[in-house]
């Protein structure tokens, strides 16, 4: 506890502040990159991007109070660093985490940081006096947070709302379609009610197609919109732990947004409904329970969320929902490996990446899962090892290329070859890819180990074989597989089909599935056919391009089958007639 004779420290001087700025540079905080004013698009004059932060505490009880120091000591150069706003409230709410021993190492560093570059930031008595404000004034130190929360929150609702006149005309039509087969047919049930009729499945399926290329539109406007919003969010959880429960109101109500945005009540009579609207409307209730929080007033209490009920089905769910957390996080920790080009390559996280990468190899890779599924994953991979010694790629490479499933082995590859090709080390990326060819060469495809654990993410050996080769080295490969053995069929099917992601017309859930719409130019047709011809010679071409997932009771690799038979009928047609 403070000494009750202990009083709060004064503020520093405008000219020890104008003397700070004018020996530093960026943050204090070693590997941040912000400049402590920043230059703002249209902006003439830079924009203050940083305050002054005690290293100990100007009042009684706060970050690092040092019990007995004058307060000459306290507000000289020496007990004062300039952070960017993120940074300075991060070691200020984590106390524990920033001694004053550790502060100092980084003052010294940042006048260092000034000697090495002989350039500051000037600054005027106006300018010192705005510094000070936006330092020692909490509502004006949370004002640049909250501004930006406030404008990325109203924009994506804006934004939402004012979209969904697309979708809606594309609904429009189909009612339309709806009315006009009432208008010609009347149909009576046995008590002699009018029974309403519906359209032909093809007239239905046409209307939905319109209606969801609507709907991906939308996503494609709101989509980085709502990942502004959490990006934001998650700088004001940063700002202040405080904040956390209305942090988490925003994010729960930025999604149900994005969601109600993102699809159309697809039941008759295919209306839409208050959901966008009432979202729109959470989104703002929550920022202004955020703002309020902010700014030290009394916020609104956040909705409680109801808890789980816990059975066998939620407690997988919740596991998961940890297990994707963790994920998220390690995510999260390597990505300013991706932004920053210096940063020196650190082998334990690399090492945990591989391990991400491995367990994430049954996730398939769709827009919604684009984040943190294999392919990103081994990107950081790759990006944490860009500044690695060419002893240390060159043992990345033979360790990445004995890993398996041989799909985490070619990911991890492509990606390091994608990556040394970026910084201009095209030894070491001819390495990766010679590599990983030599591996997939060697690989006996007409035996089930080389299947195993492979079968959702194959586009992903095939596809740079492919391009590194030609697609007929791997259409010979994967023929002579079959050829050799017919029963391997299942897994070229099942390994071969892309992926795309489907959303339910009821609920808006969406749901990743395979589902051949062409066929990749190494794919092996003829050797399918040959092989399809003796293990499933009961299965007949589709005679619809439409594809609306697998049927229950059909075995998917035979439903896969009749799609792949009638590109191939197609194909066979089009060659004829070409020649």
């Amino acid at each position: 506890m403070p000494d009750a004779k202990e009083v709060a420290h004064p503020k520093p001087t405008l000219a020890t502040v104008r003397e700070l700025y004018s020996h530093a540079f960026t943050c204090a905080q070693p590997e941040c990159p912000q400049w402590l004013y920043r230059q703002e698009p249209g902006v003439v004059r830079p924009v203050l991007n940083s305050r002054v932060s005690h290293i100990h505490a100007r009042q009684p009880g706060g970050p690092r109070w040092k019990p007995g120091m004058s307060p000459a000591d306290n507000r000289s150069v020496e007990n004062l660093l300039l952070m960017c706003i993120p940074h300075s409230y991060e070691i200020d709410e984590h106390e524990k985490r920033f001694s004053p021993e550790l502060l100092q190492e980084w003052r010294v560093c940042q006048i260092q940081e000034y000697l090495d570059r002989r350039h500051g930031w000037p600054i005027d008595e106006n300018e010192a006096a705005d510094v000070s404000a936006v330092s020692f004034d909490s509502p004006v130190i949370a004002a640049p947070v909250l501004t930006s929360v406030v404008e990325a929150a109203e924009l994506f609702a804006l934004r939402a709302v004012s979209t969904r006149p697309g979708p809606a005309a594309a609904a429009a039509a189909w009612r339309r379609t709806r009315a006009e087969a009432n208008a010609m047919m009347f149909v009576y049930d046995d008590e002699g009610n009018r029974v309403f009729v519906e359209p032909s499945n093809m007239e239905r399926q046409q209307h939905e197609r319109v209606v969801h290329l609507a709907l991906d539109g939308v996503r494609a406007v709101v989509g980085p919109l709502y990942e502004d919003v959490l990006a934001k969010v998650a700088t004001a959880r940063h700002t202040s732990v405080q904040s956390a429960p209305w942090c988490d109101w925003v994010a729960r109500a930025a999604d149900e947004l994005l969601a109600a945005a993102s699809i159309w009540p697809w039941e008759p009579p295919y209306e839409d409904t208050d959901r966008l609207s009432d979202a729109a409307a959470e989104v703002r209730a929550a920022v202004g329970g955020l703002a309020a929080s902010l700014r030290g007033e009394n916020p609104p209490a956040p909705p409680t969320v109801p808890e789980p009920i816990v059975n066998e089905e939620n407690e997988a769910r919740l596991a998961l929902a940890e297990a994707m957390a963790a994920h998220n996080a390690l995510l999260e920790r390597a990505r300013p490996w991706s932004r920053v080009k210096t940063k020196a390559y650190d082998p334990d996280l690399r090492a945990e990446l591989v391990v991400a990468a491995e367990e994430v190899t049954l996730i398939p890779q769709v827009w919604s899962t684009y984040g943190f599924a294999l392919s990103s994953v081994a990107s950081l991979a790759a990006s944490v090892a860009r500044n690695a010694t060419d002893e240390e790629v060159t043992a990345l490479i033979d360790e990445d290329r004995a890993r398996r499933p041989l799909v985490i082995a070619a990911t991890l590859l492509v990606e390091l070859w994608r990556e040394m090709n970026d910084t201009e080390r095209g030894d070491l990326a001819n390495l990766a890819r010679n590599s990983l060819l030599k591996e997939l060469a060697a690989q006996d495809w007409s035996t089930e180990n080389a299947w195993v654990g492979n079968y959702v993410h194959g586009t992903q050996i095939f596809t740079p074989w492919s391009h590194w080769t030609s697609a007929e080295v791997v259409k010979a490969a994967l023929e002579g597989a079959l050829d050799a053995a017919p029963e391997r069929l299942d897994d070229v099917l099942l390994t071969c089909a892309p992926w795309l992601e489907r959303e339910s017309r009821v609920d808006g859930s969406r749901r990743a599935e395979r589902s051949y719409r062409e066929l990749a130019p190494w794919f092996p047709v003829e050797a399918v056919l040959r092989a399809a011809a003796i293990q499933y010679p009961h299965v007949v071409a589709t005679t619809s391009d439409y594809d609306d997932g697998i049927p229950e009771g059909i075995p998917q690799a035979e439903h896969h089958l009749s799609h792949v038979l009638r590109l191939a009928t197609e194909s066979a047609g089009h060659t004829g007639e070409s020649g």
